[in-house]
């Protein structure tokens, strides 16, 4: 009977861990990966595909795709290093948008991640932004499966909340809510 109630609990445990482990994935930042991300433009929601380039120059490119709109956006290497400010504005149909050293696209800086990881506090947008634990009920996933390594952090009047990826080299946007500057979006997928 000891034995049967041991293995009864062994089983038991193995079952809570087994439950409470999700698969884990790894948002590989090289030239072809492909972010599906769905965009909230005035309640509507529209597909946007974005697929990672790594120009011979440094920085991070995107080919983007969302309905009929598609082009390229190039953040310099300077402003994946250093930029303090994000660039919402789609350029035209098929055009190429390079960045200058100030501003990123659809990525935070390198020095951002740093500041938030080690003050808890930074500047972006010309505003204070919190690293924070993430609310019960708003954890970040993907297909409400697989799981990102993403920090989270809210403006001071906690109005707009952004999920960006834990790298310290691609500080990539998962999700935004809340966006004063531009649409709210959600990663779905990666290919």
């Amino acid at each position: 009977m000891k034995r049967l109630l041991w293995m009864g609990f062994l089983m038991l445990t193995g079952s809570a861990l087994f439950a409470q482990t999700s698969p884990s994935t790894v948002l590989a930042v090289k030239t072809g990966t492909v972010l599906d991300y769905e965009v909230n433009v005035n309640g509507q929601l529209v597909p946007l595909t974005m697929k990672i380039f790594l120009p011979a120059e440094g920085g991070l490119g995107f080919d983007f795709e969302a309905g009929d709109v598609y082009g390229k956006f190039i953040n310099s290497k300077e402003g994946l290093e250093s930029a303090s400010s994000t660039n919402w504005e789609t350029p035209p149909a098929g055009e190429e948008k390079k960045l200058g050293s100030d501003q990123t696209t659809a990525v935070f800086s390198r020095s951002f991640l740093k500041d938030l990881i080690q003050n808890k506090k930074a500047q972006y947008d010309g505003q204070s932004w919190t690293l924070k634990d993430v609310p019960a009920g708003s954890e970040f996933s993907l297909d409400n499966k697989s799981k990102l390594d993403f920090v989270y952090v809210e403006s001071d009047s906690a109005a707009t909340k952004f999920w960006i990826l834990n790298n310290k080299d691609y500080p990539i946007i998962l999700k935004v809510e809340g966006n004063k500057k531009g649409p709210d979006l959600i990663l779905k997928a990666i290919h």
